[in-house]
């Protein structure tokens, strides 16, 4: 593309996987980057391994794209028609909202584009500006590595319901538990003993689904083979059942997970659209990532660094924020709670 686009095709070896990554350096006229934007489309018809497009676009997306823009253009218009059809989603930058500045100017004209495949490989991606001096330009740092921020929340998975056994398991606890000479329990610690129980069931009955599937898949594979080659007796054939009505939970419970992590309350289940719930709930998960911490103007961006400034604040003003965690804490209970109200019974 007349020396515009660079496309660099390799492997990562540590993950074995093949790659391409496209640099691109956008012209300013408004014709040609036109033409930029065509070949872009037309060329992604040929790509079939994970995608990175990248570079300096000189164009911006929205009107905060640029200090003081206002007005959506129709350039920008046509800049975003262009990713669209190229089906690449844009990550996210940390810690600078603009990529170009010189004297009072500046806008966001760098930016990184995934294809879904490369968010599906390296789903932990994120992006990063460097200091861009002596350039007008930020350099762009993506990195692909998962940084272990510690211990996730409790979260309660719709597709739990799906298991025959788990209405049966929180009965059992909620039995299981002391009520008081007045009738009623102690909601917070039954309730805190509850997720913890809840975790322990699902490690234990669900485990790890990915795994699951694909060792039935693998069986159900071989007892097709089998059923090719000779009759299968009574055993093998009520196995096969069971291998089917298995996995028809497993694959429905499957894409509720990610249906629920995605948060896309418009588009129903049963379609086979994991793909794309997977690929909504990665985009929100970057969209809603806290990759650093400014703090009297430090930036805390190891995982260690946010504990030490909690457990340095000063007590004598911390009354709120104590105050505040505790009613989070119980507002996060009650939701947990409301969740499995049906089934215990209760009466509040």
């Amino acid at each position: 593309m007349n020396g515009r686009v660079l496309h660099i095709e390799g492997t990562f070896t540590r993950s074995n996987l093949d790659c391409l990554v496209s640099f691109v350096y956008a012209p300013n006229i408004g014709i040609l980057k036109n033409e930029l934007w065509t070949y872009l489309v037309t060329f992604r018809d040929s790509v079939s391994k994970p995608w990175c497009l990248a570079g300096d676009f000189n164009e911006t997306f929205f009107p905060s794209d640029r200090k003081g823009g206002s007005q959506i253009t129709s350039s920008m218009s046509r800049f975003k028609n262009c990713i669209d059809d190229c089906n690449l989603i844009e990550l996210p930058l940390n810690g600078r909202k603009f990529t170009w500045s010189r004297g009072n100017a500046a806008s966001r004209i760098d930016r990184i584009f995934l294809s879904g495949d490369w968010l599906q490989a390296f789903p932990s991606s994120s992006l990063f500006g460097l200091s861009k001096y002596p350039s007008d330009h930020r350099p762009l740092h993506l990195l692909l590595d998962h940084t272990n921020w510690g211990p996730k929340p409790f979260r309660f998975m719709n597709y739990w319901w799906l298991a025959s056994d788990f209405r049966i398991m929180i009965q059992s606890f909620w039995s299981s538990i002391a009520v008081s000479k007045s009738g009623s329990r102690k909601m917070v610690p039954a309730l805190k003993m509850l997720k913890e129980r809840c975790r322990q069931w699902s490690k234990a009955s669900v485990g790890n689904m990915n795994d699951r599937i694909e060792e039935l898949e693998l069986e159900a594979d071989l007892m097709d083979r089998q059923n090719e080659c000779r009759v299968l007796n009574i055993d093998e054939l009520i196995r096969s059942k069971s291998i089917a009505s298995q996995l028809k939970i497993l694959y429905r419970a499957h894409e509720s997970a990610w249906h629920q992590k995605s948060r896309i309350q418009w588009c129903k289940l049963g379609d086979k659209n994991t793909r794309f719930f997977h690929l909504a709930a990665t985009t929100r998960q970057k969209k809603n990532q806290l990759a650093c911490l400014e703090v009297d103007g430090k930036i805390l961006s190891k995982p260690n660094e946010p504990p030490k400034l909690i457990r340095n604040f000063d007590p004598s003003s911390g009354l709120e924020m104590r105050k505040g965690t505790k009613y989070a804490m119980l507002a996060g209970q009650l939701l947990l709670f409301q969740n499995m109200r049906v089934v215990l019974g209760l009466v509040l």
